[in-house]
């Protein structure tokens, strides 16, 4: 119950944070607009809406991971805060894993807020429905003039204006209706996957927070994540090569760990830290949506169906599962590092 009531007031704090608010707003604001900026994107302009939407909401989980962690836990513990808390019948590792909780509660709200508006914009870009009837309005059709005065409530001259409106509402809602069934489970995997990834750069932030102020905290989180994500391609940048110039993948592998240190001493050094800092590309689904699942547009004129997920299942849970176990690490990590921490 402890945890939980401080999780509660965590996940308060942080929503009532203004810069919280900001991150998500301008997010959500910024994935809405994506779709007239790859306007330019020649002719793959779905594509790269998928791609820079799902981008987006990762970066900006990350931002709200450790402005949250910054304005809950480091700031607490510099203005001394943190130890009216501890005066109470509230051990270390139930106030950090309580902190955790209640950034974790943050994300998912914001994730809600970011799902929605991707789908919708996602939709309107992708649905030759959508985009006919907003040429329509574009165009001063008469179903802008005489049915949306119906739907309002206002008195035509014409009565058939509200059948017409009621259709055009049904036409939407049937195409509403496929894009959930046909894109929507693939975008949901994909969007968990990426909470999934920002759950572990959130526990990273919340054990820097423990020990570092909030913009050396800003700096290792951010360095946590693009080192998380290029790490296999450094790895394989310091593997030898041979006499044709190719690198020797296969040989070095078979080698121990001893032995590859003391031939290859920086590969050695590269794959322990590749064992111990998570692969955090292994959670980025975007080029799967982007270019393996067809757009909606494909779907409803084209007649392509979609006969499997572009995300597995077992694939799914197998990561979901990798995510949990790194962010418990890290919390662990996080209630060692705050177990001797000065607070008073």
């Amino acid at each position: 119950m402890r945890i939980y009531a401080i999780a509660k007031n965590t996940l308060k704090e942080a929503i009532s944070q203004p810069v919280i608010i900001l991150i998500i707003s301008l997010v959500g604001i910024g994935i809405f607009l994506s779709q007239f900026v790859t306007f330019f994107s020649l002719g793959e302009e779905d594509r790269m809406l998928r791609d820079t939407c799902l981008a987006s909401i990762t970066v900006g989980g990350l931002l709200i991971a450790v402005f949250a962690s910054a304005s809950v836990i480091s700031d607490e513990i510099e203005k001394k805060t943190a130890m009216t808390v501890l005066c109470k019948p509230v051990a270390r590792h139930e106030f950090i894993i309580g902190k955790y909780l209640g950034i974790i509660l943050t994300l998912a709200i914001a994730y809600v807020i970011f799902i929605a508006i991707f789908c919708f914009t996602i939709w309107c870009s992708e649905s030759p429905t959508v985009q006919g009837i907003f040429t329509l309005w574009w165009r001063n059709a008469a179903i802008t003039e005489g049915h949306l005065a119906s739907w309002a409530g206002e008195d035509t001259p014409h009565p058939d204006h509200l059948a017409g409106g009621m259709a055009v509402i049904g036409s939407l809602a049937r195409n509403a209706w496929l894009f959930t069934q046909k894109l929507v489970p693939d975008f949901l995997k994909a969007l968990l996957m990426s909470f999934a990834e920002v759950s572990i750069l959130a526990a990273a932030a919340v054990a820097a927070s423990t020990r570092l102020p909030a913009v050396l905290n800003a700096v290792v989180s951010a360095t946590f994540f693009v080192v998380g994500h290029i790490q296999g391609y450094l790895l394989m940048a310091f593997y030898p090569l041979d006499g044709l110039g190719r690198r020797m993948t296969a040989e070095v592998d078979k080698m121990s760990m001893f032995t590859l240190l003391l031939k290859y001493p920086a590969l050695g050094v590269a794959k322990v830290l590749h064992a111990i800092l998570p692969d955090l590309e292994s959670f980025n689904y975007s080029s799967r949506i982007a270019f393996d699942l067809p757009t909606f547009k494909d779907i409803t004129t084209r007649g392509i169906h979609v006969f499997d997920s572009s995300i597995p299942t077992a694939l799914l849970l197998q990561t979901l599962l990798y995510a949990v176990l790194y962010s418990g690490a890290l919390v662990l990590l996080a209630v060692v590092l705050f177990r001797n921490r000065e607070v008073t």
